[in-house]
């Protein structure tokens, strides 16, 4: 009594699902949208931290698709990226972004695939690809993620090993 519940997303039909059209403005542009980092001044600490997100794989992912052909990379943070920004400043392949995102429906169209990495703080289904998947936006899955053989299984993206990132890039 009282409750108000507004549904944001669909369930998805993953027999009905497609990747959405090939389209050149965002075949080279991914996304990895994660919660902010916990707010300390040890920089040791931000990196245990980053890197328990599954973000080291992204970065070392992007380098090698930047190397290859024009890539980039949206990190989207909701507050706190002061680490990230040092640690990417002079990777031209990454965006960071700190902002919350009031359409997010909209705001996806503008990305080819969804990087979903592994760590030990990693969701084993996040919020980011349910909405990608929404969205007909292909993942970017580590094969040691609980989701790795769904995303095999009905074609969503592709499965990187976490020990050969060079494979994600073909």
């Amino acid at each position: 009594k009282g409750i108000v519940c507004k549904l944001i997303y669909p369930g998805i039909e993953l027999s009905k699902f497609r990747v959405k059209q090939y389209d050149k403005k965002t075949c080279g542009r991914g996304i990895f949208m994660s919660s902010p980092l916990p707010r300390h001044n040890n920089p040791e600490l931000e990196n245990k931290y980053i890197n328990k997100r599954g973000l080291s794989h992204i970065l070392k992912i992007s380098a090698i698709l930047n190397s290859k052909t024009p890539f980039r990379t949206t990190l989207l943070w909701r507050k706190n990226t002061n680490h990230i920004r040092k640690l990417t400043k002079n990777n031209t392949s990454i965006i960071v972004t700190e902002k919350n995102i009031t359409n997010m429906d909209q705001y996806l169209m503008n990305f080819g695939f969804c990087f979903v990495p592994t760590g030990d703080l990693a969701k084993e289904i996040p919020m980011s690809l349910v909405e990608c998947l929404a969205k007909g936006i292909p993942l970017i899955v580590s094969n040691t993620m609980p989701l790795a053989k769904l995303v095999k299984e009905h074609n969503f993206g592709i499965v990187f090993d976490n020990n050969n990132l060079e494979l994600a890039t073909n």
